[in-house]
C-alpha cells in the first residue's frame, strides 16, 4: 500500500508557469521512434522541466523515478519503483511480483521480470521516466537489464531516460538498431524564441505582479550570454531587479548571476588535482586545440582529458573542422577565472598568460595570443 507521504523521488517536479517547448515536444511526440529515448545534456540544462511539462500538456500517465547513489542497490532500485508503481494504478499495480524472502535467485532477475510485468500494467502511451540516471554506475546490472526488458516497451509506452553522461557501452547494440533516440545537448539548448518565451513567463509571474516585457535586444543579450543553457537564464534573471538597467547590469557583469555551488559540485568536487590544474590552465585560452593543449598545459594526452570533460558535459563548445578546436561556455570560463586567481599569485598568472600566448602564436593563432598579451597590460 502507498504510504501517505510519498517519497519526493517518485514525484515529478512541480511546475509553475512552465514556457512550453513545442521544438522538442515535437520530437518526444514521434512514438515510433524507438522504445528508449535518452536525454543528455548538462545540468541545468532544463531536462526535468521540459518531460514533466510535455507530460502534463500531453496529459500521460507516468511513472516518475528521479535515481540517486543508492539505486545501485537492485533492492532499493525496486522498492522505489514499486512504489511509484503503486502511485500510476494502485489497482493494477498490485498484480505485479512481490520479492519474498522465499526467492532464491538473483535479485537482478526478480528485477527484469518486474520491468517487464510493470510495462504490461502501465495504461497505453504512458511514459516510464528515470531522471539523473547518471547516478547508476556504469557496472550496474540495471543497464543490462532495461538492454533486455525493450521488447516489452509495446502499446505506445516508452521509457525516457534523463542524464548528464551519454548511453554507456552496454546500450551500443540498441543506438545501432536505433532502439534509442538520443535527444542530446545541442538539442536541448535553448534557442532565442524559446529564451523569449520563458523570459516573457517569468516576467508574468514575478512576485505576482505583471512588468512590461523586456525588449528584443536584451532577450537577445540574455540569449547569448547564457548560450541556451536554461539555469543560467534563470539565474540571470533572477539576479536582475525591475528595472531595464539592472538586467543591463547583470548581463554585463554575468559572473554574478552564476550559482558556484552548481559549478563546483559539477566539476570540481569531482575531479582530482590533476585534472582541476588541467581546466585552470585550458580557461586561460581563447580557444583550444590538441597541439596547443599539449604543448601549455604538458598533458601527454590531453585529448583523454578533454574527451573527459566533454562526455560529462561540463561546460564545453565543441567546434568541428579541419582542426577542430574547443571553447568553454563563457559563464565556466569567467568560474575559472576567478578560480585561477584563487589557487594562482598574480605573478604566476601572468607568466601563464605569456606562456599560453607564445604557445598560441606558434600555432597560428596570433589574435588569440594578442588578447592574452593584452590582458598582461592591463
Amino acid at each position: 500500500m502507498v504510504e501517505n507521504n510519498i517519497p519526493a523521488k517518485v514525484i515529478p517536479p512541480e511546475l509553475h508557469n512552465v514556457y512550453d517547448r513545442t521544438r522538442l515536444f515535437a520530437r518526444l511526440d514521434d512514438t515510433d521512434a524507438s522504445p528508449i529515448t535518452w536525454l543528455v545534456a548538462p545540468e541545468g540544462a532544463g531536462k526535468s522541466t521540459l518531460v514533466s511539462s510535455y507530460v502534463r500538456k500531453r496529459e500521460l500517465h507516468c511513472l516518475w523515478y528521479t535515481l540517486d547513489a543508492e539505486d545501485a542497490d537492485p533492492a532499493n532500485f525496486l522498492h522505489y519503483l514499486d512504489i511509484a508503481a503503486q502511485k500510476v494504478d494502485p489497482q493494477k499495480s498490485k498484480s505485479l511480483p512481490e520479492l519474498t524472502a522465499e526467492y532464491k535467485s538473483p535479485i537482478e532477475e526478480f528485477v527484469r521480470e518486474y520491468i517487464k510485468q510493470l510495462l504490461g500494467v502501465l495504461p497505453e502511451y504512458a511514459l516510464l521516466v528515470f531522471d539523473n540516471f547518471q547516478e547508476i554506475p556504469v557496472d550496474s546490472g540495471l543497464h543490462s537489464i532495461l538492454c533486455e526488458v525493450i521488447s516489452d516497451v509495446v502499446g505506445g509506452r516508452r521509457i525516457l531516460i534523463l542524464s548528464r553522461q551519454s548511453p554507456p557501452a552496454a546500450y551500443e547494440l540498441l543506438l545501432t538498431n536505433n532502439d534509442i533516440s538520443v535527444i542530446d545537448w545541442n538539442e536541448m539548448k535553448l534557442t532565442e524564441e524559446e529564451t523569449g518565451g520563458i523570459v516573457d513567463a517569468y516576467d508574468s509571474v514575478k512576485d505576482g505582479v505583471r512588468r512590461h516585457p523586456y525588449d528584443p535586444e536584451t532577450i537577445r543579450q540574455l540569449y547569448f550570454k547564457s548560450q541556451g543553457w536554461a539555469a543560467g537564464l534563470t539565474l540571470l534573471l533572477d539576479t536582475g531587479e525591475n528595472e531595464d538597467e539592472s538586467i543591463w547590469r547583470v548581463i554585463g557583469e554575468a559572473t554574478d548571476a552564476i550559482n558556484y555551488d552548481v559549478l563546483m559540485n559539477m566539476l570540481f568536487t569531482q575531479a582530482n588535482e590533476k585534472t582541476q590544474r588541467f581546466l585552470l590552465k585550458c580557461g586561460l585560452l581563447p580557444r583550444m586545440t590538441i597541439d596547443v593543449l599539449k604543448a601549455f598545459t604538458g598533458e601527454k594526452n590531453p585529448q583523454a582529458l578533454l574527451d573527459m570533460v566533454n562526455r560529462q558535459h561540463y561546460f564545453v563548445i565543441e567546434h568541428a573542422g579541419d582542426t577542430p578546436y574547443y571553447q568553454f561556455h563563457p559563464m565556466f570560463k569567467k568560474y575559472l577565472s576567478q578560480k585561477l586567481e584563487d589557487k594562482f599569485s598574480a605573478e604566476e598568472i601572468h607568466d601563464l598568460r605569456r606562456e599560453a600566448a607564445r604557445v598560441l602564436q606558434e600555432n597560428g593563432m596570433t589574435d588569440e595570443a594578442d588578447v592574452l598579451l593584452q590582458e598582461n597590460e592591463e
